[in-house]
């Protein structure tokens, strides 16, 4: 389960007039480094972060053009129990990618578990195109799978 901090809504808001008028006080001082451009691409995209229905409808989506890769598990959404704000999955175990100890311990090679994860962010992005954009370790679990023909699964 995943529940919006109370006040990040403000707090986002007082980010974004912070990169306003950092922008506009840089043109002021350096011309040539106009950024103001980044700022409404900034508010699309960040105000996504916000919405736990939209970050649910991605999950989804990623699962659909993930289903026909044995190695990649999305987890199902709960949708009678999500809300803007909250965002309630199934529960799945599993090592963060990046706890290289922990992926031993877990009998899984952490090179192999990086060359599976680098290979399912290109296929995403060359066959799909998009790429369900919130890559740290907290949202990237591995766990071994049942062996697919006499290999070990990740």
């Amino acid at each position: 389960v995943k529940v919006q901090r109370p006040g990040l809504r403000r707090q986002f808001d007082v980010d974004l007039a912070t990169m306003r008028f950092l922008t506009s006080a840089t043109v002021l001082f350096f011309p040539s480094f106009d950024f103001s451009f980044l700022v409404p691409e900034f508010k699309q995209r960040l105000a996504r972060e916000l919405d736990f229905e939209w970050e649910g409808r991605s999950c989804e989506r990623t699962g659909v053009a993930l289903a026909d890769d044995p190695r990649m598990v999305t987890p199902r959404v709960h949708w009678a129990l999500t809300t803007g704000r909250v965002l309630t999955m199934e529960f799945v175990r599993g090592v963060k990618v990046d706890d290289a100890a922990g992926l031993r311990a877990a009998g899984i090679d952490p090179a192999e578990a990086a060359e599976a994860l680098a290979d399912t962010f290109a296929r995403m992005l060359t066959c799909h195109g998009f790429v369900h954009g919130d890559p740290h370790p907290g949202n990237m679990l591995v766990r071994r799978q049942p062996p697919p023909k006499g290999r070990h699964g990740l």
